[in-house]
């Protein structure tokens, strides 16, 4: 498999006076649920994926903040009204991912939504 490089570019520049920065968040907008973020304990603090789904998956497909709430939100209530089924669906083949993603999903939440308030990234503290 070879890795593909993408560009994206705008058909109509957006306009700014004085710093870049200030208008960073309205040249993001338009493919902000295009990108996913993790976040990460070591510099860079944020790994960021495109994925280009097809058109009519698209249409169904969450942002990231909701998908993460969707996700734990039914994990809860399996826990709570079918613990039984929590355990099958750990015994699954696809069970650690799952694990994986308790594991990390909260504090994934945690920061993503903490840069959403504030309108810019949060991290990790740096490790030292």
């Amino acid at each position: 498999m070879t890795a593909s490089s993408f560009k994206f570019e705008q058909t109509q520049p957006l306009e700014y006076t004085g710093r870049p920065s200030d208008r960073l968040e309205d040249l993001i907008s338009p493919i902000k649920n295009e990108i996913w973020s993790a976040v990460l304990r070591m510099p860079p603090y944020r790994k960021n994926y495109v994925y280009l789904s097809p058109a009519i998956e698209k249409a169904h497909r969450l942002p990231q903040i909701l998908s993460i709430y969707a996700f734990v939100y039914y994990l809860g209530s399996v826990t709570r009204y079918r613990p039984y089924f929590f355990e099958d669906l750990l015994n699954r083949a696809d069970g650690a991912h799952i694990e994986e993603l308790i594991s990390n999903v909260p504090q994934q939440f945690l920061f993503l939504i903490a840069s959403e308030f504030a309108g810019r990234e949060v991290a990790h503290a740096p490790i030292v």
